[in-house]
């Protein structure tokens, strides 16, 4: 399948797709790739703002996606710190880190 780039944006394709797929899977088509058919795929309908507004989409989900990476290694930062304070008044030498 040729993409006209002039005219869609494939991350917000992508993106698209990646919001639909539990959907896909709960249609009765089961979560292997032998339940989706061809015609089930070619039946799928893309919205398609301009591709201005697909950038900004785009844009917007991975400024999301760093956000909650980023308050991932924070919940792990914190995890290690009450571990390590747990461990300090149980009177544990051992530290434990942030993976």
């Amino acid at each position: 399948m040729i993409i006209d780039e002039t005219k869609v944006n494939k991350k917000y394709v992508y993106f698209f797709l990646q919001s639909i797929s539990e959907k896909i899977e709960n249609d009765g088509h089961g979560a292997t790739v032998k339940g989706v058919t061809r015609d089930y795929v070619k039946d799928i309908k893309v919205p398609l703002p301009s591709l201005e507004e697909q950038q900004t989409i785009v844009k917007t989900i991975e400024e999301e996606m760093k956000l909650v990476e980023g308050n991932k290694k924070l919940i792990q930062l914190f995890e290690a710190k009450v571990k390590n304070k747990i461990a300090e008044v149980w009177g544990v030498k051992e530290e434990v880190e942030a993976t």
